[in-house]
């Protein structure tokens, strides 16, 4: 008799043998992670991309390849969505435990990913000619002691043993870019560097096209790192704000940087070399003046330092193309709004920490033609009204609307009581003036569904999408 689990792998390989060899590729991978994670889609996307796992189609991103390509598996079953985004797609995701064996297995067999957890795996491991793929789960130390030598490697990808917990601390790793000259994939993610600059010896990865590190003492990246002429993507978890060299902008290929904690990027005066931006979508950190000729920048998240006064002289900051912008702690007057309001593409915006402050922020009647998504968050703002009462020309695309930590605030837009587009508004932690608002314009009753009003006032109508 057929148990059901047995039935069910069956049922598995058959579907993973009818799958295109591209999805073959892409499923396995996730064997490479730790069982059960959930994993961010967009970091998948960009490692699939670095692996050649991609086709390369002439007049597309290949970001948007990729992500039809999770959508597939998606769709197939095979992949399961643990959290999505705001205006759609995936934010994180993962695959049963069943999968996740059969993809080690299979993995495995096929000598496209080897998988080692724990030392006694690392210590008795002896490589198989031509693998290209490693993944460690496991102690940094164990990782050491091991004195694991593989110099073929294309990929190598290091997690912690157990995520969230206090990281082995590395010292020194240019015997890595000694040894694997050939990588292409380098995640160190689960080894805290306690370094404050990135050894020079990384310009001998000269296929590398992704990079991951976390080093929280990190400030400074050399000049070097443009010899890298193949590199894409490049992570840096750090506490500290990071100095990037202006040379970074002659890497023609890199197309996604993202700093934790800030960095500071200085635009060359020469225009031929800024050309190079248009391969770079996604700057996700950036501490930068004057931004307007990062013309293909889409997504951009700027945490700053809040100073009064600040933006006096900053005209204009954001590239057109933007579609999601995320502030942070900016001191931006209510003066300077018109700039982000005349954004054309602009879908998703917050604007969080004291990012806006005045008096009195009046909306641009026509502005905000495509956003989808709004946040303010302990915005300083005593009124925020539009310019003409009178007109709807107001949010003609706002689904979903977030109010949190607002006690200043007095007055709001009326629009606001009669965007038909309006789905879903998350209100939590605001005063008396957004309260009432909400109470006067009957937006409970407009909406349709049920919702409470307590104090301090928690509102969710919808489902909450944060």
């Amino acid at each position: 008799m057929v148990s059901g689990t047995d039935q069910w792998k069956k049922s598995l390989e058959l579907s993973y043998e009818h799958l295109p060899y591209h999805l073959k590729a892409c499923l396995l991978y996730f064997a490479a992670f730790r069982e059960d994670e959930k994993i961010g889609a967009k970091s998948l996307m960009r490692l699939w991309i670095a692996e050649g796992f991609v086709e390369i189609i002439e007049g597309k991103r290949s970001e948007d390849t990729a992500e039809e390509y999770l959508m597939d598996l998606i769709g197939r079953n095979l992949v399961m969505v643990s959290k999505s985004r705001s205006i759609g797609g995936v934010k994180t995701c993962y695959i049963h435990d069943l999968i996740f064996e059969f993809c080690k297995g299979e993995a495995k067999e096929k000598k496209f990913l080897q998988v080692l957890r724990g030392y006694d795996e690392l210590s008795t491991f002896n490589e198989p000619p031509n693998l290209p793929r490693l993944s460690i789960c496991s102690s940094g130390e164990d990782f050491i002691k091991s004195r694991l030598f593989c110099p073929h490697l294309a990929s190598l990808l290091f997690f912690d043993a157990i995520p969230g917990y206090h990281k082995f601390e590395l010292f020194n790793i240019s015997f890595l870019f000694c040894i694997y000259k050939r990588l292409e994939v380098l995640n160190l993610e689960g080894i805290n560097l306690r370094l404050k600059e990135l050894p020079a010896e990384v310009e001998s990865l000269l296929c590398l096209r992704y990079l991951a590190l976390v080093a929280e003492r990190m400030k400074f990246i050399p000049p070097s790192i443009a010899k890298l002429s193949h590199l894409e993507t490049f992570r840096l978890n750090s506490d500290e704000i990071v100095s990037l060299r202006d040379s970074i902008w002659n890497m023609k290929k890199l197309r996604h940087v993202y700093v934790r904690g800030g960095v500071v990027i200085r635009l060359p005066s020469n225009d031929n070399v800024v050309e190079n931006l248009s391969t770079l979508p996604n700057l996700d950190t950036l501490s930068l003046l004057n931004m307007s000729r990062l013309e293909c920048l889409e997504s951009l998240t700027w945490s700053g330092n809040y100073s009064s006064g600040s933006w006096e002289h900053v005209e204009p900051p954001f590239p057109m193309n933007l579609k999601k912008l995320s502030l942070g702690n900016l001191g931006l007057p209510c003066s300077k709004m018109s700039l982000i309001e005349r954004l054309p593409n602009l879908e998703v915006l917050k604007l969080r920490d004291r990012t806006v402050e005045g008096q009195r922020w009046e909306l641009m009647e026509g502005g905000f033609p495509k956003l989808r998504v709004l946040t303010l968050e302990e915005v300083e703002v005593a009124e925020w009204i539009e310019t003409d009462p009178n007109s709807d020309n107001y949010f003609p695309c706002l689904q979903q609307l977030k109010l949190q930590l607002i006690s200043k605030l007095k007055m709001m837009p009326a629009c606001l009581g009669s965007i038909s587009t309006l789905e879903t508004i998350n209100v939590s932690y605001c005063g008396d003036g957004v309260k009432s608002f909400i109470e006067g314009h009957q937006l409970v009753q407009y909406l349709g569904v049920h919702a409470t009003v307590v104090f301090p006032l928690e509102i969710v109508i919808g489902h909450p999408f944060f």
